[in-house]
């Protein structure tokens, strides 16, 4: 009788993990993707909020509004995956 000394993976045990690797990486990728995105987007709303409540508060003391984020002395939080800016019609700000 011989003996097996069974060292390593076979071709076809080989195969069968990098299948099972594709199809979980199939079916995970997408929506860690479609999260990042959604978490992005949360981002950018919770900035923009605070970014109109800042405008508001500086338009209500100075009855105009700021040319620049600089004048509300506003910073974005995060990770700053987006950029914010004015683009002024007029220098000075912008009267109602």
């Amino acid at each position: 009788m011989r003996q097996s000394h069974h060292r390593g993976f076979s071709l076809i045990e080989l195969m069968v993990v990098v299948a099972i690797l594709s199809v979980a990486g199939a079916l995970f990728v997408p929506r860690f993707l479609r999260h990042q995105t959604e978490k992005k987007q949360e981002e950018c709303h919770k900035n923009l909020r605070t970014l109109l409540a800042a405008e508001r508060r500086y338009f209500q003391k100075n009855n105009l509004y700021a040319a620049d984020l600089e004048a509300l002395g506003w910073r974005p939080e995060g990770k700053g995956w987006h950029e914010y800016r004015f683009l002024p019609a007029a220098e000075g700000g912008f009267r109602a």
